[in-house]
C-alpha cells in the first residue's frame, strides 16, 4: 500500500464524494470538517491522506498536526477547550483491509517525525478500535474516556414505552399527562430557518451559565452554518416544545442513514417543572419512530436524563499510537 497526502482541501472532499459510501458518522466526513475550519481554522500542519491498494483508494482520513502529536481533524478544543465533535474515526475505510491501512498510516507518520498519533472518541464497534484493541503492541494504548447513549428504536411508539424500566415508563407517562392537562402544549418542527436558528440560541443561553459562556459569538457562528448547511450527507433540524404560545425548550439535531444524532438542546428554566427539557426529547423520538428511524443517538456525555428515557451506552476510546523509538 502507499499514501498520496491530498494538497487541498477541495480535492480531498471531491476523492471522498467520488469514492466513499454513505456514511453514519457525521463527524468524519469533509462536509463538516470544511464546516469546522471555516471557523477554528486549520492547523500547522493537516493531511488529506489517501490511502491505496495498487490503484484502488482503500481509505480516506483526515488528519491534523498539534506539536509532535497528530490528532483527527475536528477532534482539537476551540474556544479555549470546547470540543465540538462527538466521534473520530477514519472517514473511509475498506473494512477488511483496516491492518493494513493502519500499518500504512503509522509508518507514514512515522517517517515525518510524529511522536504520538492521538484518535479520540473512537466508537466501540468501530474496525479502527477492533484493529487496535486487539493489537499485542506496547506502542499502543487505549482508555475509554466517554459515552454516547443510544436508543435502538422499535417499530411503534407502544414498543419504545414497553423498553422502558417500570419506574422511568411510569414517570414519561405522568411528565406527559402533567403538560397535557396544565398547558396548551405544541411540538413544532422540524426547521432549520433564521427564527429558528435565533431561537434556540436564546434557549441555550438561558438555559445555564456554562451553556451561556458556552456559545461565544464564533461558537454561535459555527452553530449557524452548521445547522443551515445543505449537505448531500445529513439534514439539520431544530424541534421546539411551545407552551401556551412560549418557546420553553429547543432541540438541534441531525437526521443521517437512519438515524438521529441530537446534538444540543436548551430549555427555559421557567418552565423547568415541566420537565420540558427531556419531554422535547420524547416527542422527538416518537418522531423518529413514527418516520421509520433506527437509532436515537444522544451522543457524547452521560446524562441522567438519557438513560431515563431508555439509552444504552456506547462507549468511546482515547488510542494513542507511538512512534517507534
Amino acid at each position: 500500500m502507499h499514501i498520496e497526502n491530498i494538497k487541498s482541501f477541495a480535492h480531498y472532499r471531491d476523492m471522498y464524494r467520488s469514492n466513499a459510501a454513505d456514511t453514519e458518522l457525521l463527524f468524519n466526513l469533509p462536509d463538516y470538517q470544511d464546516i469546522f475550519f471555516r471557523h477554528f481554522g486549520r492547523g500547522t500542519g493537516n493531511y488529506w491522506l489517501a490511502v491505496y491498494d495498487q490503484e484502488m483508494i482503500v481509505a480516506l482520513a483526515a488528519f491534523e498536526r498539534s506539536g509532535e502529536r497528530v490528532l483527527l481533524c475536528g477532534l482539537k478544543p476551540v474556544e479555549g477547550k470546547e470540543l465540538v465533535t462527538d466521534y473520530g474515526d477514519i472517514g473511509y475505510v475498506l473494512t477488511e483491509k483496516v491492518a493494513e491501512i493502519w500499518s500504512t498510516i503509522g509508518d507514514y507518520f512515522s517517517a515525518h517525525g510524529v511522536t504520538i498519533l492521538q484518535l479520540d472518541f473512537v466508537r466501540e464497534e468501530s474496525s479502527t478500535f477492533r484493529y487496535f484493541s486487539g493489537l499485542n503492541d506496547a506502542r499502543v494504548s487505549i482508555h475509554k474516556v466517554d459515552t454516547a447513549p443510544f436508543i435502538s428504536l422499535p417499530k411503534n411508539w407502544d414498543g419504545y414505552i414497553s423498553l422502558l424500566e417500570r419506574r422511568d415508563r411510569q414517570e414519561l407517562r405522568r411528565k406527559m399527562k402533567r403538560l397535557a392537562n396544565t398547558t396548551q402544549f405544541t411540538f413544532d418542527g422540524p426547521r432549520n430557518d433564521d427564527e429558528a436558528v435565533e431561537e434556540f440560541f436564546r434557549l441555550l443561553r438561558i438555559t445555564s451559565i456554562a451553556k451561556d459562556t458556552f456559545l461565544t459569538p464564533a461558537m454561535a457562528s459555527f452553530f449557524r452554518d452548521l445547522i443551515q448547511e445543505k449537505s448531500i450527507y445529513w439534514k439539520s433540524e431544530v424541534y421546539f416544545l411551545r407552551i401556551d404560545g412560549m418557546y420553553a425548550a429547543g432541540l438541534v439535531g441531525f437526521s443521517i442513514q437512519n438515524k438521529f444524532l441530537a446534538y444540543n438542546a436548551g430549555f427555559d428554566p421557567q418552565y423547568q417543572r415541566l420537565s420540558t427539557g427531556l419531554l422535547l426529547h420524547a416527542l422527538v423520538i416518537r418522531r423518529c419512530i413514527e418516520r421509520g428511524c433506527a437509532e436515537y443517538d444522544f451522543l457524547r456525555g452521560d446524562e441522567r436524563y438519557k438513560y431515563d428515557l431508555g439509552a444504552t451506552d456506547r462507549f468511546l476510546y482515547r488510542i494513542e499510537i507511538k512512534a517507534e523509538d
